[in-house]
C-alpha cells in the first residue's frame, strides 16, 4: 500500500488533463455520397484538411467558431477513403470518411 492507500502505485493520482485536449473530428453522414458536415466543437482556430490515401490535398479551410457545422461538398471527389486532418494549437488529429 502507497501513501495514498492505493494498491497499485500512482492510483490516487489525479489526472490534470485539459478536456478539450480530447481531439475528435465529428463529421457525418459516413459514408457520404454529396456531402459531409463537419461539427467544429473547439474553441480554437482550426484549419482543416481533406487528404485522399495518396495524400492529395483536396481541400484547405479554417474555422474560427465554435459549434460551427461545416457543409463541405464532395461530390467531384472519386470513390474512396479519404482523411480529415485538423490542427490547431492545442495538437492535431485525423479522422476518416468514405465517399460512396
Amino acid at each position: 500500500v502507497d501513501d495514498d492507500g492505493c494498491l497499485i502505485p500512482g492510483c490516487g493520482t489525479v489526472s490534470n488533463k485539459d478536456p478539450e485536449s480530447k481531439k475528435e473530428i465529428n463529421i457525418y453522414p459516413n459514408p457520404a455520397n454529396n456531402y459531409i458536415v463537419l461539427l467544429h466543437s473547439s474553441q480554437e482556430i482550426t484549419r482543416y484538411q481533406i487528404v485522399s490515401t495518396e495524400g492529395k490535398i483536396m481541400d484547405d479551410f479554417y474555422s474560427y467558431l465554435q459549434d460551427e457545422q461545416i457543409i463541405i461538398p464532395i461530390s467531384h471527389f472519386k470513390h474512396g477513403s479519404y482523411f480529415i486532418r485538423a490542427e490547431n494549437k492545442k495538437g492535431s488529429s485525423s479522422t476518416l470518411f468514405v465517399k460512396n
